[in-house]
């Protein structure tokens, strides 16, 4: 019996000593992360996701939705405008670094936007 608690005992330091390590690599790893700045709070806050539909995007950024085909450079068929941005890309068969560029045209309006009175 007294073998069986000492058993225990150090398996239950063992235990301990491998979450406390675990623990510490992981504050070290949080630790490590660059504090969010202004800047990149306010480039967080004007974002495009793949999974976002064009109506998405259009009502998020103020714009309408011909506006948001006009700026990906895609003419609509019916029913697009409920695509995600993901499944345009592959339907018009739009090489990533255009499609990036034309999101990049979608926050570029969505600024001047916000900057106009």
């Amino acid at each position: 019996m007294r073998g069986k608690q000492v058993f225990l005992s150090i398996l239950l330091l063992i235990l301990i000593a491998i979450a406390l390590k675990l623990s510490l690599s992981f504050y070290q790893g949080m630790k490590g992360l660059p504090l969010p700045s202004s800047q990149s709070r306010q480039d967080n806050a004007i974002t495009v996701h793949r999974w976002m539909t064009v109506n998405e995007v259009a009502e998020r950024y103020g714009l309408s939705v011909q506006e948001v085909f006009d700026l990906l450079q895609i003419v609509p068929e019916s029913g697009d405008k409920n695509l995600t941005l993901r499944e345009l890309k592959i339907k018009y068969d739009k090489p990533p670094e255009v499609m990036q560029q034309n999101v990049q045209r979608i926050l570029d309006s969505a600024r001047n936007s916000e900057q106009s009175p």
